[in-house]
């Protein structure tokens, strides 16, 4: 049998070593005071499990939270035109798919008609 060869850990030294804990050290701090902040902002837009209520125009405060709420989710409205331009393929590829089925039904009455005889 052949023997297996034996790797040896490479030499580190320890100031490598410390330095590699504590940037370990910082990113996990790092993503936990991240993963806070997210929770708070959530906690802002909507407060111990009630549902937000949607404001309508003229009838809304301006607070920091619906300020904050509305930076974070803008409104884009967008004009017919503008979607016939970005959504003509769908357009197109329904009409494809509407004459395949149609010509497929056709296809099989027509073989229904004589095969079943």
């Amino acid at each position: 049998m052949a023997r297996r060869k034996t790797t040896q850990a490479p030499e580190i030294s320890e100031e490598t070593l410390e330095r590699a804990r504590q940037q370990v050290t910082q990113t996990a701090a790092s993503e936990r005071a991240e993963r806070r902040a997210r929770v708070r902002k959530a906690s802002t837009v909507r407060e111990a499990g009630k549902p937000r209520r949607i404001a309508r125009q003229g009838d809304e405060k301006l607070t920091p939270q619906l300020i904050e709420e509305r930076l974070a989710n803008p409104t884009k409205f967008v004009t017919e035109a503008e979607l016939h331009s970005d959504y003509a393929f769908v357009l197109t590829d329904l009409r494809n798919m509407g004459l395949l089925a149609a010509g497929l039904m056709v296809t099989m009455v027509v073989l229904a008609l004589f095969f079943i005889r």
